[in-house]
């Protein structure tokens, strides 16, 4: 009997360690998100500061992920690839030394342009600019559930918008 309740005391530790670590795993993918979109800015930042406009890496935020895409749990390298989205990218100068696993988008516009939705289910509230603005988009699939996780951040504030984090 003694044996029997050590048996089951050690399968629910268990059961918990390996939630806990799960946990972790997660967060620690989703993190990726945070330090590659603070590369993004600054790259942004240092391309207007030179041209006074930011970089249109696509027409539609909503439409191509770079590098990985679709986003699932393989993590690609940056700056591979080539044609139009891969080569825009470039010019953004932006180097990682790990793959990613996320996909990315980004498009930017003028003072007066409409600033698009970025395909999230809730609407974000952007200001009409009055100077010029970029949108950057982060979609990662890191447990290949078909549920993505989208985080997204602007030139507007350095606030980010997370939904189905951690998916």
């Amino acid at each position: 009997m003694e044996l029997m309740v050590v048996v089951v005391m050690v399968a629910v530790l268990a059961t918990l360690a390996v939630y806990g670590v799960r946990k972790y795993v997660f967060a620690a993918k989703s993190s990726e998100f945070n330090w590659v979109i603070q590369d993004i800015k600054a790259a942004q930042e240092s391309f207007r500061l030179e041209t006074h406009r930011y970089l249109k890496v696509q027409d539609d935020i909503n439409s191509g992920l770079y590098p990985n895409d679709p986003p699932n749990a393989n993590k690609k390298l940056w700056g591979g690839g080539s044609g139009p989205l891969a080569d825009n990218w470039k010019i953004l100068n932006l180097s990682f030394p790990e793959p990613v696993q996320f996909g990315y988008a980004c498009t930017a516009g003028g003072a007066g342009e409409a600033v698009p939705q970025p395909g999230t289910a809730a609407t974000l509230p952007w200001p009409s600019p009055v100077e010029p603005w970029y949108v950057v988009k982060g979609v990662g699939d890191l447990d290949e559930d078909g549920k993505k996780a989208v985080y997204v951040s602007s030139s507007f504030n350095s606030q980010v918008y997370i939904e189905n984090e951690g998916e």
